[in-house]
């Protein structure tokens, strides 16, 4: 069973990599750039939940930030 602590710095390593990928110049993203976004994300909330008392885990600013810049990202593509 992995500490409290463990888990935590799990969190910060995905944010560290979310991050690193939302600062990078957007005109170099790919449809892979959002799926590692979108998979970190998962993962994130997987490890808060963990941590949570709670049966759900409600979506946070941190991810409605990068889900922002996903849809941002999109709409570049349609037009």
């Amino acid at each position: 069973m992995k500490t409290k602590e463990e888990i935590e710095s799990k969190v910060k390593l995905h944010e560290f990599h979310i991050d690193a990928i939302l600062e990078a110049d957007r005109s170099e993203w790919h449809d892979i750039d959002i799926f590692r976004i979108e998979q970190y994300l998962m993962a994130r909330k997987a490890l808060l939940w963990v941590l949570s008392p709670n049966d759900t885990i409600e979506i946070d600013d941190y991810e409605k930030q990068a889900r922002w810049e996903i849809t941002c990202f999109d709409s570049t593509k349609i037009f």
